[in-house]
């Protein structure tokens, strides 16, 4: 089991062969690639893992669905995830936009609205499909408060587990279950504007309408997709929506598709995995450069491949570092508690809806544990002493350190109940009381509730109070002030049930089987990592190799090499042929130059 594990998630064809190509470039043995930490895992699986200099060790998946349109992505991602749980799901796939002047740019989905409900009615012309308003905006009359947009929170600066923000501009992701084609119109107007936002009148509006009217109203770059409100409403419903990143690559303008080739989108998606490496390096908190610069695929790659964890701001020390990310990640641990419970339990409704349903609490309790081992694992590996961890965070130094880089000094209590939870594979024995009671302010049992809120948080708290009871009588259970908002039964349940699996980690794993899905589909005993590095090493004979893509189906897979120098002779072109061809591989040599 990995200590932090990244799933990335593709939907097309075009958006898988650009993924397989960087990972391939983090594996193969070529000299101007640099050394690397990631081998490929066992045959067929699809999956790297390599050792980051801090000791943690980390996992790369790749997983290929074949799934467009916001309800079949969202039920092929269930389908994927419901076995395969990882810190991070990375979502990788191109866009449109509304702004001809942001084709080419990589973009962090902020967060996400849908545009796709609505009427199909006849017309001269045939039948026309239009948008209903109520769903959209606030409208008179009020027949329906209109859907949400859902955040995505994973990536940002001060994001639970999160080290630092990424480097990307954020945007505003509109999800449709349609290829739109127009541009944007004349923004509608409101009948009135309130103190509580515009109403207008309820009504049917063309795409054009709704474009202008979203263009207008935020200050984030608008993108239109067709999967990621089916992402985030599926991830959202798995508990899984702290782990989410969606990243998109804008390759046309909305109007201008008909004169876009194929080949044309996937330039724009190879153009982009400089920015998608850079992410996976800061999601696993590996070294980046401190100012935003252009970045090239190479130094991206070259990055990874090294595996350096950065070092905190300000410091040079490795343990003042790891102390400095740890701390900051006990920071965030303690906010925000609360409002992951309601995430965990809360369903998708539209806004402004009352309604005290919450989903089981047994399973939120499981949910909300999961994402506290996650987080633990995002920072540290399972074998850090946080006992001397927070001793450097309360001396001199320590102190200082976090003084510099801007981390606000709070106790580091809360991760050891994630390092618990992250550790139940390697210590399943280990016993809660004697793991947690250290970290209490004494052991006066009269005052149990309290010691454990203040050590560990306004959830973590009471779920620790809970398990450590020894009495073992629930009935006359003392609750937490929050319990009148969420119901005195559901939060007693939720309690019990998380107390259970904090006594029995064997309740957790359930929902934490790990697993990998395989990049490709293809049969065979092949090992394709074992065949690339051969063609690799055979054209290294004749001429030094400047990039390798791979793509097509793991038993044949697709090599495209770069040369540098000159072209190869065609005696030389003919004897490289011959010494490749028995292997399981397609073979081909690109042009390095415009004259080629």
């Amino acid at each position: 089991m990995a200590d932090v594990t990244v799933a990335i998630f593709t939907f097309t064809r075009n958006e898988a062969t650009a993924v397989t190509e960087l990972l391939a470039r983090l594996y193969i043995d070529l000299p101007v690639f640099g050394t690397t930490v990631w081998t490929p895992t066992t045959q067929g699986e699809g999956a790297l893992e390599g050792r980051l200099s801090d000791g943690r060790t980390a996992r790369l998946e790749h997983h290929p669905l074949s799934a467009q349109g916001n309800v079949v992505a969202a039920a092929a991602l269930s389908r994927s995830t419901r076995e395969n749980r990882a810190d991070y799901y990375v979502f990788y796939g191109c866009c449109g936009t509304v702004d001809p002047n942001l084709v080419g740019q990589v973009f962090r989905a902020e967060r996400v609205s849908y545009l796709s409900l609505g009427v199909v009615v006849a017309s001269p012309d045939g039948e026309v499909v239009k948008l209903k308003n109520k769903w959209i905006v606030r409208t008179h009359p009020n027949e329906q408060a209109p859907l949400d947009a859902i955040e995505f929170r994973a990536g940002s600066a001060g994001a639970p587990g999160s080290v630092s923000g990424l480097d990307l501009p954020d945007a505003h992701v509109l999800a449709t279950d349609k290829v739109i084609k127009v541009s944007p119109g004349i923004a509608p107007m409101p009948i009135e504007t309130l103190s509580s936002g515009p109403v207008y009148a309820s009504e049917d509006w063309t795409y054009s309408l709704a474009l202008a009217l979203y263009s207008g109203m935020g200050t984030h770059p608008v993108l239109v997709d067709m999967e990621s409100f089916g992402i985030a409403s599926a991830m959202r419903s798995l508990g899984l929506c702290e782990r989410v990143l969606v990243l998109r690559v804008v390759t046309d303008a909305l109007s201008d598709k008909a004169d876009q080739r194929d080949e044309d989108q996937l330039d724009f998606l190879r153009a982009g995995l400089p920015d998608l490496a850079a992410a996976i390096s800061t999601l696993l908190g590996i070294l980046i450069t401190p100012e935003r610069k252009p970045r090239t695929l190479e130094d991206e790659v070259h990055r990874l491949r090294a595996g350096i964890v950065m070092a905190a701001p300000s410091t040079h020390n490795p343990e003042e570092s790891e102390m400095v990310r740890v701390v900051s990640a006990a920071s965030l641990a303690w906010d925000g508690q609360l409002d992951r419970v309601d995430r965990f339990s809360r369903p998708l409704l539209p806004s402004g809806t009352l309604t005290g349903e919450r989903a089981n609490p047994g399973m939120t309790a499981r949910l909300f544990l999961a994402q506290v081992a996650s987080d633990y694992r995002r920072v540290a590996s399972v074998e850090l002493d946080l006992r001397a961890v927070e001793a450097q965070r309360t001396s001199g130094t320590g102190v200082a350190a976090l003084e510099r880089a801007g981390v606000v000094s709070r106790p580091v209590a809360p991760l050891v109940v994630g390092q618990y939870l992250a550790s139940q594979e390697r210590a399943a024995d280990a016993d809660l009381e004697s793991v947690l009671q250290p970290w209490m302010v004494s052991a006066d049992d009269a005052d149990l509730e309290s010691q454990c809120a203040a050590a560990f948080g306004e959830v973590l708290g009471p779920l620790v109070r809970v398990a450590l009871n020894q009495a073992h009588d629930h009935t006359s259970m003392v609750l937490p002030d929050w319990s009148s908002g969420v119901g005195d039964l559901w939060c007693k349940e939720f309690l019990v049930a998380g107390a259970e699996i904090l006594k029995d980690l064997s309740l957790l794993s359930s929902s934490e089987i790990q697993g990998g899905v395989t990049i490709s589909s293809g049969d065979g005993p092949t090992d394709a990592p074992e065949t690339i590095n051969k063609v690799v090493a055979l054209a290294e004979a004749f001429r030094p190799v400047e990039d390798v893509r791979v793509s097509g189906p793991g038993n044949q897979p697709k090599i495209d090499l770069v040369l540098s120098g000159d072209r190869l002779g065609p005696d030389e072109l003919n004897l490289f042929l011959r010494s490749v061809q028995d292997l399981p591989a397609d073979v081909m040599i690109l042009p390095n130059g415009p004259d080629d």
